[in-house]
């Protein structure tokens, strides 16, 4: 089992909640909240070094095929040839609220995340959605905190395309 406090919670996650897809369905918060689709984001897939977020985000993933398109003459019929198909990386959202409920600014949490959108590397990202969609690792291209009602909460957009470790052949 994995601790981990964030915003004045404790959560406890198992190691099959971090195994990917057929495990990663719930996670318990301490005080009997059950959280149903919980998302991490972390430097590696260490359990204790995976962020929980304390609310439940939003999450959306977009994806795209690469096409290779050729005009070529033909005696009939109008557009072009495609050839190569590909899949391009994923676009990833997570939106959010970051809560304190304590009453305060959840000045911890915003530290916690900037930490990781200025590592220079990849993330770890473990949700339900990725897992199905096979993302592992999720580069952050932006992110924001715009301004939210209310001390306790921080309003968050996480933007960012999907990653792999490539072995390149030398």
């Amino acid at each position: 089992m994995a601790d981990a406090t964030t915003g004045g919670l404790s959560l406890t996650a198992s190691s099959a909640d971090l195994a990917g897809a057929g495990g990663l369905v719930s996670v318990e918060v301490t005080g009997g909240l059950t959280m149903m689709c919980p998302v991490y984001l972390g430097l590696s897939r260490a359990q204790n070094d995976l962020y929980l977020f304390p609310l439940e985000p939003l999450i959306s993933v977009k994806g795209r095929n690469v096409i290779t398109e050729r005009q070529i003459a033909k005696n009939r019929g109008v557009g072009s040839v495609k050839e190569q198909f590909g899949t391009g990386d994923y676009t990833i959202e997570i939106r959010g609220m970051l809560q304190n409920k304590e009453g305060t600014y959840p000045e911890s949490d915003i530290t916690k995340l900037t930490k990781l959108f200025t590592a220079g590397k990849s993330l770890v990202i473990v949700s339900q959605l990725t897992s199905i969609c096979n993302i592992e690792l999720m580069c952050v291209t932006e992110w924001e905190f715009p301004e939210t009602p209310g001390l306790e909460n921080q309003a968050f957009v996480i933007r960012g395309v999907s990653d792999e470790d490539f072995q390149l052949l030398t």
